[in-house]
Protein backbone atom coordinates (compact mmCIF):
# COMPACT_ATOMS: atom_id res chain seq x y z
CA UNK A 1 0.00 0.00 0.00
CA UNK A 2 1.63 3.62 -0.93
CA UNK A 3 2.56 5.41 2.12
CA UNK A 4 0.08 8.33 1.05
CA UNK A 5 -2.76 6.12 0.91
CA UNK A 6 -2.14 5.92 4.53
CA UNK A 7 -0.95 8.86 5.60
CA UNK A 8 -1.57 11.63 3.15
CA UNK A 9 1.63 13.44 3.51
CA UNK A 10 3.91 10.51 3.87
CA UNK A 11 6.54 9.69 1.74
CA UNK A 12 7.19 5.68 3.69
CA UNK A 13 4.90 4.22 6.26
CA UNK A 14 6.25 1.26 8.37
CA UNK A 15 3.31 -1.17 10.38
CA UNK A 16 4.16 -4.00 12.78
CA UNK A 17 2.01 -6.05 14.45
CA UNK A 18 2.85 -4.12 17.72
CA UNK A 19 1.40 -1.42 17.55
CA UNK A 20 -2.19 0.08 15.86
CA UNK A 21 -0.31 3.06 14.57
CA UNK A 22 2.92 3.26 12.41
CA UNK A 23 5.92 2.23 13.97
CA UNK A 24 7.53 5.15 11.42
CA UNK A 25 6.60 7.79 9.38
CA UNK A 26 8.75 9.59 6.81
CA UNK A 27 7.10 12.80 5.33
CA UNK A 28 7.34 13.77 2.19
CA UNK A 29 9.46 16.80 1.02
CA UNK A 30 6.53 18.57 -0.08
CA UNK A 31 4.90 18.20 3.22
CA UNK A 32 3.87 21.12 5.64
CA UNK A 33 5.51 18.98 8.18
CA UNK A 34 8.77 19.48 6.62
CA UNK A 35 8.67 23.05 5.94
CA UNK A 36 8.99 23.88 10.04
CA UNK A 37 6.86 25.79 12.58
CA UNK A 38 4.87 22.76 13.86
CA UNK A 39 5.12 21.00 17.15
CA UNK A 40 6.22 17.49 16.70
CA UNK A 41 3.56 16.37 19.82
CA UNK A 42 0.37 18.17 17.80
CA UNK A 43 1.47 16.70 14.42
CA UNK A 44 1.38 12.98 15.98
CA UNK A 45 -1.72 13.97 18.18
CA UNK A 46 -3.54 14.48 14.86
CA UNK A 47 -2.07 11.97 12.94
CA UNK A 48 -2.73 9.27 15.23
CA UNK A 49 -6.17 10.57 16.26
CA UNK A 50 -5.69 10.84 19.97
CA UNK A 51 -8.23 11.42 22.44
CA UNK A 52 -7.81 13.99 25.23
CA UNK A 53 -7.26 10.90 27.34
CA UNK A 54 -3.88 10.67 26.03
CA UNK A 55 -0.47 12.96 26.68
CA UNK A 56 2.78 12.80 24.91
CA UNK A 57 5.08 13.75 28.04
CA UNK A 58 8.88 15.28 26.08
CA UNK A 59 11.11 13.11 28.05
CA UNK A 60 14.72 13.61 26.53
CA UNK A 61 15.75 16.14 23.38
CA UNK A 62 19.27 15.13 21.91
CA UNK A 63 20.92 16.87 19.10
CA UNK A 64 23.35 14.76 16.47
CA UNK A 65 26.28 15.56 14.16
CA UNK A 66 23.97 15.72 10.98
CA UNK A 67 21.95 18.26 12.41
CA UNK A 68 19.40 16.43 13.58
CA UNK A 69 16.96 17.44 17.29
CA UNK A 70 15.93 13.87 18.42
CA UNK A 71 12.78 14.61 20.62
CA UNK A 72 11.60 11.50 23.00
CA UNK A 73 7.92 11.08 23.67
CA UNK A 74 6.31 8.93 26.39
CA UNK A 75 2.71 7.95 26.17
CA UNK A 76 0.44 8.43 28.82
CA UNK A 77 -3.42 7.15 29.42
CA UNK A 78 -5.29 9.91 31.57
CA UNK A 79 -2.24 10.63 33.17
CA UNK A 80 -0.56 7.21 34.04
CA UNK A 81 2.36 6.13 32.20
CA UNK A 82 1.85 3.27 28.92
CA UNK A 83 4.65 0.87 29.54
CA UNK A 84 6.87 0.58 26.42
CA UNK A 85 5.03 3.39 24.37
CA UNK A 86 7.87 5.71 23.20
CA UNK A 87 7.79 7.80 20.28
CA UNK A 88 10.53 10.16 18.90
CA UNK A 89 10.12 13.42 16.51
CA UNK A 90 13.36 13.60 14.10
CA UNK A 91 13.60 17.82 13.39
CA UNK A 92 16.31 19.18 11.25
CA UNK A 93 16.41 22.65 9.92
CA UNK A 94 12.93 23.35 12.07
CA UNK A 95 10.77 20.76 10.21
CA UNK A 96 9.99 17.44 10.97
CA UNK A 97 11.55 14.81 9.07
CA UNK A 98 10.11 11.77 10.62
CA UNK A 99 8.62 10.01 13.49
CA UNK A 100 9.21 6.52 14.92
CA UNK A 101 8.18 4.13 17.94
CA UNK A 102 5.45 2.36 19.53
CA UNK A 103 2.20 4.16 20.63
CA UNK A 104 -0.75 2.30 21.60
CA UNK A 105 -4.69 3.29 21.31
CA UNK A 106 -6.50 2.92 24.09
CA UNK A 107 -10.30 3.86 24.80
CA UNK A 108 -11.99 3.45 27.44
CA UNK A 109 -9.95 1.73 29.75
CA UNK A 110 -10.27 1.82 33.69
CA UNK A 111 -7.47 2.86 35.26
CA UNK A 112 -8.78 2.72 39.11
CA UNK A 113 -6.84 -0.65 40.41
CA UNK A 114 -9.21 -3.64 41.25
CA UNK A 115 -6.72 -5.18 43.56
CA UNK A 116 -5.40 -3.43 46.66
CA UNK A 117 -1.61 -3.35 46.90
CA UNK A 118 -1.98 -6.09 49.46
CA UNK A 119 -3.82 -8.47 46.90
CA UNK A 120 -1.67 -7.31 43.95
CA UNK A 121 1.52 -8.35 45.69
CA UNK A 122 0.05 -11.85 47.16
CA UNK A 123 -1.13 -12.85 43.55
CA UNK A 124 2.39 -11.80 42.45
CA UNK A 125 4.16 -13.89 44.64
CA UNK A 126 1.97 -16.73 44.29
CA UNK A 127 2.54 -16.65 40.49
CA UNK A 128 6.13 -15.92 40.67
CA UNK A 129 6.25 -19.09 43.15
CA UNK A 130 10.10 -18.02 44.16
CA UNK A 131 11.82 -19.91 47.63
CA UNK A 132 13.33 -16.30 48.09
CA UNK A 133 13.02 -13.00 46.86
CA UNK A 134 16.37 -10.27 46.94
CA UNK A 135 14.80 -7.82 49.17
CA UNK A 136 14.53 -10.73 51.82
CA UNK A 137 18.14 -10.60 51.85
CA UNK A 138 19.59 -8.58 54.42
CA UNK A 139 22.61 -7.16 53.76
CA UNK A 140 25.24 -6.03 56.05
CA UNK A 141 27.95 -3.67 54.71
Amino acid sequence: MEAEAIIKVAKKVVFSNRSTHPEYVEFSESSTYRKGGLNPEEVIYTLFNFSNQDQLVAVKKTNDDLGFTHTRYKQYYKNIPVEGADYIAHERSGGLDCINGLLFKLNNISVIPSLSENEALKKALTYVGAKKYMWENILVL
